[in-house]
């Protein structure tokens, strides 16, 4: 079946070759995206909604509130880390007790790279779903590296 609509695409683009050209155009004015959204990471800086997150989970483990300006903000000189104020339920805080027990360098490297595999197995599930070929795996995954709720996930956290 996926042999059946790769030929068809093929066809297609043999038939309408300035929608192949047009193809092209637009991946080629997208690629440099995906290079900023490498720059962007790399070095990995403070991702902001994980610093909060982190900073609450501290509070928690050390008896005090997450939604206490004063606390987190002592926390957070301490840590060296930017800052926004909790205000999600304390439930999340809760689960990411044990991440704020280790150093905010480790902590941070490790959720973008349990955000990055997260990604990773819902673009393999994205593309069994509908019934890629294995070869476009990479397209899509450049592909999806484009989308700029991607970019704003994974640099923020």
């Amino acid at each position: 079946m996926a042999a059946s609509a790769l030929l068809r695409f093929r066809m297609s683009i043999r038939r309408f070759p300035l929608d192949a050209l047009l193809l092209v155009s637009l991946f080629m004015v997208l690629l440099p995206g995906a290079g900023l959204v490498l720059l962007d990471l790399i070095p990995l800086k403070p991702q902001l909604d994980f610093a909060t997150y982190y900073l609450a989970a501290q509070a928690l483990n050390a008896g005090r509130s997450p939604y206490d300006a004063t606390v987190i903000e002592g926390l957070a000189q301490q840590a060296g880390v930017p800052h926004a104020a909790y205000l999600y339920p304390p439930l999340f805080a809760a689960v990411l007790r044990p991440l704020a027990l280790l150093p905010f360098p480790l902590a941070n490297a490790l959720w973008l790279i349990f955000n990055l595999a997260l990604f990773l197995l819902g673009v393999l599930l994205l593309s069994r779903l509908l019934a890629l070929p294995r070869r476009w795996l990479p397209l899509l995954l450049l592909g999806s590296l484009l989308v700029p709720a991607l970019h704003h996930t994974l640099e923020l956290g």
